[in-house]
């Protein structure tokens, strides 16, 4: 499409102007500013999605959120179910059960009983989870404004091209000639047609 194409251009030619975009690509001036304006738009959405740093750091607060959620659960008591089984051999000797092998069942319980070690555990694991998802925040903001930025340059770059070719050059042209023609006619000296040609 024109838009892989324009894009695969930009990748290329970072410092390209709309008309090049548009010489390279085969499409208007106007088609070119527009898919620039239309990829700026899909790229900053393509950020959020897409961006490895931000993918790092969205699963560095889904640990941080697991973490905050076993802290939460070690408060409470535990309990432990178990059932074991013992292979056991026949015995010489004549003994009750001889070469049965023993089932055993178990219960245990574990009660928190240093309820601030938890809440502190909680407290740690909640200020880890926060902290995760501002930096994950404060990386996207910075790829965001560094998006917008380029396409302000880009956007800025533009701007300036068109005001030296359309009004700029052509007045700096103008001036150029009424000096040359005061020149000829003696009402200015040399130094100032070479002044004006600067």
């Amino acid at each position: 499409t024109n838009h892989g194409h324009v894009l695969f251009f930009l990748a290329s030619n970072p410092d390209a102007r709309t008309r090049d975009i548009a010489d390279a690509v085969r499409i208007t001036e106007r088609a070119a500013q527009r898919i620039v304006r239309e990829l700026e738009e899909e790229l900053a959405a393509l950020l959020k999605i897409r961006n490895p740093e931000l993918k790092a750091l969205g699963h560095a607060a889904a640990q941080a959120k697991a973490s905050m959620d076993l802290a939460d659960r070690e408060a409470y008591p535990d309990f432990t179910l178990g059932v074991e089984h013992i292979q056991t051999d026949r015995a010489d000797m004549p003994v009750h059960d001889n070469g049965k092998d023993p089932i055993l069942a178990s219960v245990s319980m574990t009660l928190p009983f240093f309820s601030k070690k938890y809440a502190a555990a909680e407290r740690e694991a909640e200020r880890r989870y926060w902290a995760a998802l501002k930096e994950r925040a404060d990386r996207e903001n910075t790829l965001s404004a560094d998006l917008k930025t380029a396409f302000f340059r880009f956007r800025d770059a533009e701007r300036k091209i068109d005001l030296y070719r359309k009004t700029l050059l052509p007045k700096a042209g103008q001036s150029l000639e009424v000096t040359r023609q005061a020149f000829e006619s003696g009402q200015v000296n040399f130094l100032d047609l070479v002044d004006a040609q600067r």
